[in-house]
């Protein structure tokens, strides 16, 4: 049985922005989309520093369990080379290739975690064993299909306030910017930029660390983002406690 890693540590740090300016290691891009038949696509690992650095490349099946981000081994896909030196100012090509020869059923994800390993002469016996950390979501699909099957939810749990999306559809959903918008309110921000991922025929939960002043059970939010192709805006009535 594959072993299976919470995304507590590999995707605590999220997906890096598009260059992590003040990083020796740089990669581009944070993000691959392999449509069908293709089945292998590459990423570029850049040197920006002035001493060599070494980095290591891990690729993950991607899923979500109980509206949580699960990690599993996968043999799948595979990324090559797992080990790389770069020189200063040098680059180097990553190849990602699903090797599996079972077809793709609507959609398959992945995450790609890229590490910038500690110089050897680092110091012994610290928990942290890497300097920086990328994780790129990947993903294969069968054809394009649209995330429009979307039920959204709203609750209020211990002290936060939480937003759950079920997508029965056959593609992820990429959300930003979410905000929730009570009755008779004003609206509540989930934060800037990349909220996360609702992956197909899956459910994710959203957490805003905080009450929200007006969410009562049986009253009606309205929730907008932005979305894989623009705007999204959905209605949610708030259920009770639990």
């Amino acid at each position: 049985m594959m072993k299976q890693l919470l995304l507590a540590g590999l995707l605590a740090l999220g997906a890096m922005t598009a260059v992590a300016q003040a990083a020796a290691l740089q990669v581009a891009p944070v993000r691959l989309d392999v449509p069908a038949p293709g089945a292998a696509s590459k990423i570029t690992l850049r040197n920006a520093g002035d001493t060599a650095i070494n980095a290591q490349v891990r690729i993950f099946r991607w899923t979500q369990v109980k509206g949580k981000d699960v990690l599993a081994e996968t043999r799948d896909v595979v990324a090559s080379p797992p080990i790389v030196k770069l020189d200063p100012a040098k680059s180097n090509v990553i190849r990602i290739v699903r090797t599996s020869k079972t077809p793709i059923e609507g959609e398959e994800a992945y995450r790609l975690i890229v590490d910038e390993l500690p110089p050897a002469h680092g110091k012994a016996g610290l928990s942290i064993n890497f300097v920086l950390r990328y994780s790129i979501p990947v993903f294969f699909n069968a054809a394009a299909q649209k995330a429009d099957a979307l039920d959204w939810s709203v609750r209020s749990r211990n002290g936060k306030t939480v937003v759950t999306v079920v997508n029965s559809g056959g593609n992820h959903l990429r959300l930003s910017g979410l905000s929730l918008k009570p009755e008779g309110g004003r609206p509540v921000d989930f934060g800037p930029g990349l909220v996360g991922y609702v992956l197909a025929n899956s459910t994710a939960r959203f957490e805003l660390r905080k009450p929200v002043k007006g969410l009562r059970p049986g009253s009606t939010v309205l929730l907008t983002a932005e979305g894989n192709d623009g705007p999204v805006q959905a209605k949610a009535e708030v259920a009770a406690a639990n």
